[in-house]
């Protein structure tokens, strides 16, 4: 198994430093850190264990998690937390892009064949999936994957939860305060309720993290992939990654496997041949919800293919 190491230093503040440092730009607004107790993260990530172990992980699957070494990622946390009223930017294509993209099909030809064929998932799809998620596998994260999840689902621990809540709608004002062009929505939101739903959604993934690597052998230190943990070639969440490798043993950095279980994973969620262009959205927000992503991906598709949406 090839574990693509950490090509640079993400944003990751040791316990032994401040728990949590929220960066504001606007001084006089908001504090420029805003901090909750160290104590309270240490015992947060004690809990965490203590949960997972009452869950059913093995020991083997729960030693790799020591929280003396955690890192806390602030910027995954309020990025997480703020990309509820982040809209995000559509990610331009230029003609190089579609040179890259073509080149990639031609060297990919056979598997990709075969991957329509059984997904009926259009190669262009896929490709398009491919070049936005890691720019045809140059781009896989340079963070840690276990510091990521486990800052994530720190956010399911009420006090910790609680305080960020406000963090967060701090934040969230002060950004719309400084760019006119954004909504008002930051208002709208349950700072409380969106805490919880990260929390418990990435404790999940950070479970599923540790069976992962557990089942493959991985040195759950050494692997390295995007902002909110996603991994591989596929830029997969870890729930995913280990269903497929329950199946069978697959290599997240290999585009013979790669490939195939991207088009199976857009046919899993929705896809087919005979799908209208509303439904091809639909599938595709299923596979990653900015509507930036989905028209990116669509665009790419159709200047790839020659059709339209």
């Amino acid at each position: 198994m090839n574990l693509r190491k950490r090509t640079g230093q993400g944003v990751a503040l040791s316990l032994a430093g401040i728990a949590v440092s929220f960066l504001c730009s606007c001084a006089g607004k908001a504090p420029q850190k805003i901090h909750a107790e160290l104590q309270e993260v240490v015992k947060g990530f004690q809990e965490l264990r203590m949960s997972m172990e009452k869950e059913g992980l093995t020991a083997a699957e729960l030693t790799p998690f020591d929280p003396s070494v955690l890192s806390f990622r602030d910027d995954a946390v309020k990025a997480k937390m703020l990309s509820i009223v982040r809209p995000m930017k559509k990610r331009s294509i230029s003609m190089m892009d579609v040179v890259h993209a073509r080149r990639f099909i031609k060297r990919h030809e056979e598997v990709l064949g075969k991957a329509e064929k059984e997904s009926a998932v259009p190669r262009e799809v896929v490709v398009s999936i491919i070049w936005i998620e890691t720019t045809f596998g140059t781009y896989l994260g340079r963070y840690s994957v276990l510091d990521t999840l486990a800052s994530l689902a720190l956010l399911r621990i009420p006090e910790i939860g609680r305080e960020i809540a406000g963090q967060s709608r701090v934040l969230a004002q002060v950004e719309a305060d400084e760019d006119k062009t954004r909504d008002d929505d930051w208002k709208d939101v349950d700072w409380s309720k969106r805490t919880q739903e990260v929390g418990d959604r990435w404790y999940g993934e950070l479970k599923s993290f540790l069976r992962l690597c557990s089942h493959a052998d991985w040195d759950v230190h050494e692997v390295f992939g995007s902002w909110a943990g996603a991994i591989g070639y596929g830029q997969f969440l870890p729930s995913v990654a280990l269903d497929y490798m329950l199946e069978r043993p697959v290599d997240l950095w290999n585009w013979e496997d790669m490939i195939p279980l991207i088009a199976r994973e857009l046919a899993k969620i929705g896809w087919s041949s005979t799908e209208t262009g509303a439904s091809k959205e639909e599938v595709l927000s299923r596979y990653n919800a900015p509507r930036a992503y989905v028209e990116a991906v669509l665009e790419m598709r159709a200047r790839l293919a020659g059709v339209s949406n």
